[in-house]
């Protein structure tokens, strides 16, 4: 079976603390063999989260699964 893990979605005010995360949940995913993606990437722009993406800075709405989806499904 393949394992995959996704990365913490971006979130408002907390840009750094999700990337420190993202790259230790990567390197777990590496040294274990599973699959990792960082669907978070998607949902920003220039570097910082799009806020017409999100309902609340936190979770995404029906315009930022539609962005996701696709990367989800890979």
């Amino acid at each position: 079976a393949i394992i995959k893990v996704v990365g913490l979605l971006p979130r408002r005010g907390m840009k750094e603390k999700v990337e420190a995360v993202n790259l230790l949940i990567a390197d777990m995913a590496k040294r274990n063999h599973y699959r990792y993606s960082d669907v978070g990437n998607h949902l920003l722009k220039n570097g910082e989260i799009d806020e017409s993406n999100f309902s609340d800075g936190l979770h995404p709405n029906e315009k930022g699964y539609l962005l996701i989806a696709p990367y989800l499904l890979r």
